[in-house]
């Protein structure tokens, strides 16, 4: 593999994406200047994500939160995290500038972010049994968001995700007397 340059990236969003919204610059391109997520995620193994996902799915389809599944989903991330944190404290090229502003709390959240984002494409897929099960399970993912951006540990946001998400006609139930 290689990697890939910002006009590749940039060229291939226009061939893919036929989208015009404020997400768009935050998939290219960072307010920042910084790459944005499509170009991070170019650079990704997502063998483990994958294999993330796969657990996160059997877990939401069997109603279960296993212990087993959500360990793994955790393990899975704190790698990430470390090999994330130990690619920005090297310089890889000249073309990289070490990012000072990656925080410890700010990389916990975006790499928590990126399995709610990952989740959100795959919980499009699964056959709820009714239209409040759907509801829930992608309110869900709005509630542990906002878990992580407040005081929430983000391990204790996956536990409790897994949590809400094996019983996500509950959720929604729940929201809509508030």
């Amino acid at each position: 593999m290689r990697r890939l340059s910002h006009e590749e990236i940039h060229d291939w969003a226009e061939k893919h994406f036929k989208f015009d919204s404020p997400h768009r610059s935050w998939v290219l391109e960072r307010a920042d200047g910084r790459p944005g997520r499509a170009f991070t995620l170019s650079k990704l193994d997502l063998g483990p994500w994958r294999e993330v996902v796969d657990f996160a799915c059997e877990m939401i389809c069997s109603r279960r939160p296993d212990p087993v599944g959500v360990s793994k989903i955790i393990e899975v991330m704190q790698k990430h995290i470390d090999l994330t944190e130990k690619e920005s404290k090297k310089k890889s090229s000249s073309h990289d500038v070490r990012d000072e502003t990656v925080s410890k709390d700010g990389l916990n959240k975006d790499t928590f972010d990126l399995l709610l984002e990952l989740l959100e494409f795959e919980i499009l897929k699964i056959n709820f049994d009714s239209v409040e099960e759907a509801a829930g399970a992608r309110e869900s993912l709005l509630h542990a968001r906002k878990w992580v951006q407040g005081t929430l540990n983000w391990k204790q946001a996956v536990e409790g995700l897994f949590t809400m998400l094996t019983r996500p006609e509950v959720v929604s139930t729940s929201l809509g007397r508030e």
